[in-house]
This record gives structure tokens, C-alpha cells and sequence, in this order.
């Protein structure tokens, strides 16, 4: 057969296999649509990867049988510890249903979970809760209207990456506090309104930056990854200041979109109804996924979501200011309360008590409170403290019954030293060392003195009681010497003019108390 001939066959054939994926593409859209799996105009823009489309007409009839015993076959993978085989498995089920949220559900907790336990290098770790929460992110782009993805990924942020339950829990949030710190320009959180009005590609930003294509052009890519890596521009350019700014401004906006996969828009949402959060840390992110699982499925189905949306409010109250030791970010640090979210905090978490309506979720609801009004009085809010023990005195009166604010709160402190949380552990001290301050700066040593030997006391035995070698690597509790000071600067940062009387009793009380065993 002469050449030619084949090749027109072969031209012909391609020709034949692209219009028949192309008419199954066109009927899936047609699927999605109607079943409301995606917004209207979405498939019409992006459709299914190829390599999907390729699968769904290859596989034909044999495709569910496939997806039978893939799933099967990981089930086996997974009773076995076998989890990196697993992990390809449920990949490849991806490719074949991209639709399936169960799989993609699957796939991120193996690798966030089951596969990170199984690494020794931290940053290893980290890459692979990052993939699994690229997987989650990827796959709501099929499911955008199913709660599984959003609370997934909302309690990767909450728990494997918020909680002190991974020894590499210190490293990944430092890790991210530090690449946040500088994508965000040093700041705890960017302007998200300004960012949402931003151009979120690059051919809308030419268009509103004409000037900008020239120096731009054919670096897209490259300028993205530099300031993802710097948080800068290139050193040497021959931009003038105000095509910097906006430059710098529509990188920010394009990697917050692209590695951190934050929409600003919705961000901006976020604190307009629940007030400033600090997002270098991992419950801003919680709050972030878990409300916009109940923006797009307001009802039953997303009782989690609101659940892990009150949790962060709660854990961003107890704990959303950091101080770092060395004034950067890393893996030491304290942590302090921030009582302007204390209003909404209490708000959501008694309207999921509300919904529940069980006696467990009323419990942790009165559970809060108490320490709302313990931390609150620490802290030197004694009004707002007062304000919150009459709710909870209306609440429970029997925990309350015959007893002033003061009473309780002292009771409280006494009786769950050994029980703290780190986070707690770390908030009652800094409220001890801050009031012992602000009695040294009114004349009152003897009772500043008092307050930094109970402070002492605390921090100590809680060490103490916490001195296992996975705890300690867990914790990384400072000396509380160390810890002192680092509060003690911070204060009088803020508060200069107490500096010269106050730095002097400090040190001489540093003098003369003797050390607490540790």
C-alpha cells in the first residue's frame, strides 16, 4: 500500500478518535450541568483533563468494572500498610472519575495522615499534606456543591496542621507562618477587599496595565515562583514606584490564589463576619474552608463545617497572637489570646449547641465560657469578665453558686495544672507576668512579686509534669526565664514608658526569687 495512503488512514483515523472524545466531553458537560455538579458556565470553559476524557472512551463499558476493583484492590493496599501503592490506586481513580469526592476524600487522608507517619524528614511530611490538600482543592472543582471536600479540608488545617498531635506540628506551622509572613508582604493577613478587586489573570491585568506588558511578558510564570520564593520583585528592574506597587500587589493576589488557594473575595467575607484572624496560622484556614462549605450548602449536610468554623473562632480566641523568640518566625513561640474575636467565638459556638441540640454540645459551650471568664479576668478584663460570668452564672448556676469572679477563676487555675493544654498553659502565665507588670508600674511590688512566683510555679510544674521526650520535642516549652522575658519585652515595647521603673523591679525580682524546680 503506497505511503501516502497510510498516512491519510492514519490522519483519518486521528481525525475519527478526536470527534468521538469530543462528543462524549460534550455529553458529559451536558451530565454535569443538568445534575448541578459544577457551576453553569464552568464546564463550557474548562471540561474534563484529556487524559479523563481519553480514559472514559477507552475504558467504555469496562469503566465501573475498573473503578470495582481499583477500589477493592485498596482496601486490600490499605489492610496491609501498604499506602504509597494505595495512594497510585486512588490516583489513577481519579483520572478515570474525577467526579468521585469519595476517592479524593480517600486519597488526602492517606497521604496527610497514613503516609506522613511513615516519614522522618519533616519537610517531606509537609509536601505531602500539601498534595493532599491540592487533591481536595482539585477535586471540588467536579464537586463543588459536596460538604465531604470542604470539611476535609477544612480539618487538615485544623487538626493536622493546628493541633499538637504530629511531633512536626512546631516545624509546619512555623514553615507556613513563614511563607504566609512573606507572600502577605509581613503582615499577619493582606488587605483581602483590595485584593479581591485585583485582575486574577494575567491578561486582565495587561489590560488594566498596558505599560506592564513589556517588562511582564514571557516571565509570567517565572515572576510568580520569585515571589513566591522572596516575596519580591526581581532586584534589578526599570519599573518606577508605581508600576512596582501594582506589580507587586497583582503577584500577591495570583500566588495567594494559586499555592494558597484562597479566593480574596471570600476571605474578605470571612472577616467582615467574623472579625481580623491572623492567617499564618493554620485555624484561619480552617475557618476559611469550613465557611465556605456553608456558603455553598446551607443546610444539615455541613453540621461539620460549622462545627470546625466554631472550633477555629474558639482556638483563634485562646490563642491567635504570637510571639516569636527571636522575632521571626519558628518553632518557638507563645502564644496569646485575642479577645477581639472572645464575642463572636461565644456567638458560634452557641449556635452550634443550638443546631445539635445535645447535651454534649451544650457542655463544651458552658466548658468555654468558664475559660472565656477565667482568661478575661487573668488578662485584666475585669468587666468584660464580669459581662460573661452573669451568661454563665444564667447558664449554670451551680457552677458558679456562692462564689465571686475572683473565687472562681482562682479555683479553676488551681485545680487543671496538670490537665492544660500548651496553649492555655502559656496564655494563664503571660496573663501573670502581664499583671505583675502593670502592679510593678503602680507601686504594688509586693503583689507583682506574688503574681511572677505563681506565674513560676505554674509554668514549672506544668514542665514537669510534661517532661517526657516526646513531649518535650512536642512542646518546646523555653525555660521560664526565657518565657518571662519574651513577654516581658514585648510589653514594654508596647508600653515605653514603663520601661526604665519596670525593666529595674524585674530585674532585681529576677534576683531575688529563687528558681522553681523544674
Amino acid at each position: 500500500m503506497p505511503k501516502y495512503i497510510l498516512i491519510l488512514l492514519a490522519v483519518v483515523m486521528t481525525c475519527i478518535s478526536l470527534g468521538i472524545v469530543w462528543k462524549i466531553q460534550d455529553y458529559q458537560d451536558q451530565v454535569i450541568i443538568e445534575k448541578k455538579l459544577l457551576p453553569e458556565d464552568f464546564a463550557k470553559q474548562h471540561g474534563a483533563p484529556p487524559g479523563v476524557a481519553l480514559s472514559n472512551v477507552f475504558l467504555g463499558p469496562f469503566r465501573n468494572l475498573m473503578v470495582s476493583a481499583l477500589w477493592l484492590r485498596m482496601d486490600r493496599l490499605q489492610k496491609q500498610g501498604k499506602f504509597f501503592e494505595m495512594v497510585q490506586l486512588a490516583d489513577w481513580l481519579l483520572r478515570v472519575q474525577p467526579e468521585n469526592a469519595t476517592a479524593a476524600q480517600y486519597l488526602a487522608w492517606n497521604m496527610a495522615y497514613n503516609i506522613t507517619v511513615t516519614q522522618q524528614n519533616y519537610d517531606v511530611r509537609r509536601r505531602w499534606i500539601k498534595k493532599a490538600l491540592e487533591t481536595l482543592q482539585t477535586a471540588m472543582k467536579y464537586n463543588p456543591n459536596d460538604p465531604i471536600l470542604y470539611r476535609e479540608m477544612a480539618w487538615i488545617y485544623q487538626h493536622k496542621l493546628g493541633d499538637e498531635l504530629d511531633n512536626a506540628g512546631p516545624y509546619y506551622r512555623a514553615k507556613m507562618a513563614e511563607e504566609n509572613l512573606r507572600i502577605f508582604g509581613g503582615t499577619h493577613g493582606p488587605d483581602w477587599k483590595q485584593l479581591a478587586a485585583e485582575p486574577d489573570s494575567w491578561e486582565a491585568f495587561y489590560e488594566k496595565n498596558p505599560t506592564l506588558r513589556r517588562f511582564c511578558s514571557g516571565r509570567e510564570e517565572e515572576l510568580e515562583k520569585m515571589f513566591l520564593a522572596t516575596g519580591a520583585l526581581p532586584e534589578k528592574n526599570v519599573l518606577n514606584e508605581s508600576e512596582k506597587e501594582k506589580l507587586t500587589l497583582f503577584l500577591r493576589n495570583m500566588v495567594i490564589r494559586k499555592d494558597l488557594m484562597i479566593d480574596p473575595a471570600h476571605a474578605a467575607w470571612v472577616e467582615a463576619e467574623y472579625g481580623k484572624l491572623n492567617w499564618l496560622l493554620p485555624d484561619a484556614f480552617a475557618i476559611y474552608w469550613g465557611s465556605m462549605g456553608l456558603k455553598k450548602i446551607p443546610d444539615e449536610r455541613t453540621l461539620h463545617c460549622q462545627r470546625i468554623v466554631a472550633q477555629g473562632l474558639k482556638m483563634m480566641m485562646l490563642s491567635g497572637r504570637i510571639i516569636y523568640a527571636d522575632g521571626e518566625p519558628g518553632q518557638n513561640y507563645i502564644r496569646l489570646p485575642d479577645f477581639n474575636l472572645v464575642d463572636v467565638a461565644c456567638r458560634e459556638i452557641k449556635k452550634m449547641a443550638d443546631l445539635m441540640q445535645g447535651g454534649l454540645e451544650y457542655s463544651g459551650y458552658h466548658y468555654f465560657l468558664m475559660d472565656v471568664v477565667e482568661m478575661l479576668y487573668l488578662y485584666g478584663y475585669k468587666e468584660k469578665a464580669a459581662e460573661y460570668y452573669k451568661i454563665l452564672t444564667e447558664e449554670v448556676p451551680t457552677e458558679t453558686k456562692d462564689k465571686t469572679v475572683q473565687e472562681f477563676v482562682m479555683a479553676r487555675v488551681r485545680d487543671k495544672i496538670k490537665t492544660m493544654r500548651n496553649d492555655q498553659l502559656q496564655g494563664t502565665v503571660s496573663s501573670f507576668i502581664l499583671q505583675s507588670i502593670f502592679a510593678f508600674a503602680n507601686g504594688a511590688d509586693d503583689d507583682a512579686q506574688e503574681m511572677l512566683q505563681g506565674a513560676e510555679v505554674l509554668y514549672n510544674t506544668y514542665r514537669k509534669a510534661h517532661n517526657s521526650d516526646e513531649e518535650r520535642e512536642r512542646l518546646r516549652l523555653p525555660p521560664f526565664k526565657e518565657f518571662k522575658r519574651n513577654v516581658t519585652d514585648l510589653v514594654l515595647k508596647r508600653f515605653p514608658d514603663l520601661s526604665p521603673t519596670v525593666k529595674a523591679k524585674l530585674d532585681l525580682q529576677e534576683n531575688k526569687v529563687p528558681t522553681v524546680e523544674k
